[in-house]
């Protein structure tokens, strides 16, 4: 949603899920097999599904010219499916960005986005080819 024309520049608010199941892999078997001894090991392997939900707000600022800063708020709730049972993690996200232009078709981003499954940090810079 686009604000005034002021310092409040947009807010936004977000909501994901997302869900991945489980699966069981080929099992692994190892032998020995010698004149006096054989032995047959088998190992199951898992991958572990889960799911990540959560939501985010953010508001957007044109403190200066050229210019923007965008800050961000949420929870983040990350579930995984073991086989010992559902291990759960719910924390608090947050999220920066800045935006300044430097020149006509010349703009650099920092972000930083902290969530429960991981913190990303990107660095953009974008360069226009045309008036378009």
């Amino acid at each position: 949603m686009q604000l005034s024309q002021g310092l409040l520049d947009h807010a936004e608010v977000t909501a994901y899920h997302a869900r991945t199941g489980s699966q069981d892999l080929a099992d692994v078997r190892y032998t020995s097999d010698t004149a006096s001894l054989y032995e047959l090991w088998n190992d199951p392997r898992r991958v572990a599904g889960g799911k990540v939900s959560g939501a985010q707000a953010r508001l957007g600022l044109k403190p200066w010219q050229g210019g923007g800063l965008t800050l961000g708020l949420g929870q983040e709730n990350l579930e995984y499916d073991l086989q010992g049972g559902a291990e759960q993690h719910r924390r608090a996200t947050a999220s920066l960005s800045l935006e300044q232009g430097l020149g006509e078709r010349t703009r650099l981003k920092l972000g930083i986005d902290a969530a429960a499954a991981q913190t990303r940090y990107s660095l953009d810079l974008a360069w226009r080819l045309a008036d378009a």
